[in-house]
């Protein structure tokens, strides 16, 4: 959301979706579109010059935060601010919905295919081999399949809000 345009970017299997349910006064982006460019170059273009761009550190990725970066260097020098409070959550309020309360469940070894420790020690000798001593994981798939979990936090997807530290 900028000061004067809505925009959303989504690719082709959601684009009539996105026509029929979008609120008026929303400029649909069809990504992998001609022409389209990508949320990066977007913001980099749009917000040279000095331009502020705000994200919410807690929800947006490492990797999107330094694409943002590199674009707004690219193109004139915007600036990446990341704000300790979403301002979504201050207008939600009480509104807000719960968080799911439904429990999760141990996905069976017969589909899971290998323990959770087995995976689980896969991933630390990857760690060891990289130097690395401890791994945030925040994908809610790769959560639940590491730990091979299944949940009902998310409707149509067998996950958990959940996260993982190794």
């Amino acid at each position: 959301i900028t000061m004067d345009r809505a925009l959303v970017w989504t690719d082709s299997r959601y684009w009539l979706q996105a026509e029929a349910e979008l609120e008026a006064g929303w400029e649909l982006q069809r990504s992998g579109s001609i022409d389209v460019p990508s949320v990066s170059d977007f913001v980099g273009k749009e917000f040279a010059d000095g331009k502020v761009v705000a994200i919410d550190a807690r929800v947006t990725s490492a990797k999107l935060a330094s694409t943002l970066v590199e674009a707004l260097n690219k193109f004139g020098g915007g600036q990446l601010e990341c704000w300790q409070e979403n301002p979504i959550d201050l207008i939600w309020g009480d509104q807000r919905p719960q968080l799911p309360s439904e429990k999760l469940r141990v996905h069976p070894i017969e589909y899971a295919g290998e323990s959770a420790s087995d995976k689980i020690e896969r991933v630390r000798t990857i760690m060891r081999k990289n130097g690395a001593t401890a791994l945030a994981i925040s994908a809610l798939d790769e959560v639940c399949w590491l730990l091979n979990i299944r949940g009902k936090d998310v409707d149509c997807n067998p996950v958990g809000l959940s996260y993982v530290v190794l």
